[in-house]
């Protein structure tokens, strides 16, 4: 209630009337009011219709604050909504101006950071605030009156790490590949987050990059997540010697990354010899005592290739060419067309090793059976064919006894008689030995006793 006095006889004149209420809320949107005009004297009073307008911008309050929790690098923020109050707790009146300063968000519409108050005394951003900073990063989101900072929210994004699944070896040998390494990403309790998953129709990019020290090629190849996991078929090694670094990341993303180090050796060196076969040289020796190659390979979990056979190495080295396609992310089609076509080369190389193979054993088999023919028997041949005697002297005195008027008697006789130059001659130079062993064997296979008593010549 309000006291006013006549300016002039029936002249009422008010003036900066402030009305303290916090009902406004009642009659909005027209805001519209009854001005009661009463006589203190006098029963006397007059009804005029006016207009309660809200006060300026004093204080915000936010609905659904848990909308804000949680949040992902490049979600949406659903249900949030700011109520815009004056200073009697009334809402402020539709259509009022307010600004928004927002770090680590974009809003999504072409409104920008200016908002108007709707019809219910809020500035909705439900579905239209989208997160643009990393994992771990924080968001802030304040609200201006003039100049002044009347509101301000703070959150954090959720943490994700990189980790490496795959053990790394202490050491590789300098210009052979790492292969099938498999990295994934983990939240605050080391659970995998399937929902790193790269797919391009839904607009959902998460792929990997790797980076050396040596060479910026591998970091054009980018490595698709599948449902948290990522993993590199593939990583050549530089071939010089030393500690190689390499940092592993997130292609959007880089807080998730990974610095890796491994030491490389000097690499193997092969030498070719007569038949085409490539030998690691320097890693090969012959033992004098056995003639057996001995290595001094030691384990290195890496894929450092070694001779296949005995006739060519067939080494597998991907190239990172074979691995990336035109927009630098792996095409997985054409990386197992080009393993298929690599599958019928190394097929190839295999039939005319096998070949090869068949035509070396063929050849050993006819040696052993030429050397079989040509070697004497070792064998005591007493035991088999008794018939046979093993001693000079005992053949010639069963020629003697058995077959007294053969040839082969008539030459033993002449052998005894004969002085040593002719007994040389009759045994080595003529027909002795031959007339005498013939004359006792029962089979031609036995013909190799020859060499007993023909001697070397």
């Amino acid at each position: 209630m309000m006291e006013a006095n006549l300016v002039d006889p029936g002249i009422l004149k008010v003036e900066n009337m402030l009305v303290e209420t916090d009902g406004l809320d009642d009659i909005r949107p027209d805001y519209e009011a009854t001005l009661a005009i009463c006589s203190k004297d006098e029963p006397f009073s007059v009804s005029v219709a006016c207009k309660v307008n809200p006060g300026p911008l004093k204080h915000v309050l936010e609905m659904y604050p848990e909308a804000l929790e949680n949040l992902l690098p490049g979600s949406t923020v659903q249900d949030y909504i700011l109520e815009v109050f004056d200073g009697y707790n009334n809402h402020v009146a539709e259509g009022t101006n307010v600004l928004i300063c927002i770090e680590g968000c974009c809003i999504k519409d072409s409104m920008g950071f200016n908002r108007k108050v709707n019809i219910c005394g809020c500035v909705d951003l439900s579905g239209i605030l989208q997160v643009t900073a990393g994992y771990g990063k924080s968001i802030s989101l304040s609200v201006m009156s003039g100049i002044d900072e009347i509101f301000k929210k703070e959150t954090l994004i959720e943490r994700r790490e990189l980790r490496l699944l795959t053990k790394l070896p202490d050491c590789c040998a300098a210009g052979s590949n790492l292969t099938n390494l498999i990295f994934k990403v983990t939240d605050s309790d080391g659970a995998m987050d399937t929902r790193i998953h790269h797919d391009e129709k839904s607009g959902c990019f998460h792929t990997m990059s790797i980076e050396t020290d040596s060479s910026s090629d591998e970091s054009a190849i980018r490595y698709a997540f599948v449902h948290g996991s990522c993993k590199v078929p593939t990583l050549s090694l530089p071939e010089s010697e030393g500690v190689l670094s390499f940092k592993v990341f997130h292609s959007r993303f880089p807080e998730l990354h990974l610095s890796l180090k491994i030491q490389l050796t000097p690499a193997q060196t092969f030498e070719r010899d007569e038949i085409g076969c490539s030998t690691p040289y320097s890693r090969m020796s012959l033992t004098p005592q056995s003639k057996m190659a001995s290595t001094t390979n030691s384990p290195v979990a890496s894929t450092e290739q070694t001779p296949c056979s005995q006739f060519r190495v067939l080494a597998i080295k991907a190239s990172p060419s074979t691995l990336s396609s035109q927009t630098g992310l792996i095409d997985m089609a054409q990386f197992t067309e080009s393993l298929k076509e690599k599958l019928i080369i190394y097929s190839e190389h295999r039939v005319e090793i096998d070949e090869r193979l068949k035509c070396l054993e063929a050849e050993q088999n006819q040696a052993k059976e030429e050397l079989r023919t040509l070697q004497a028997s070792l064998e005591p041949l007493g035991a088999t064919f008794p018939e046979c005697l093993s001693t000079k002297e005992s053949m010639m005195k069963q020629i003697e006894e058995k077959h007294h008027i053969t040839a082969a008697s008539v030459f033993c006789c002449l052998y005894r008689k004969a002085p040593p130059p002719k007994s040389l001659f009759l045994s080595k130079k003529g027909v002795f030995g031959l007339v005498a062993l013939l004359g006792s064997v029962s089979s031609t296979s036995l013909s190799r006793v020859l060499s007993e008593y023909l001697g070397e010549d």
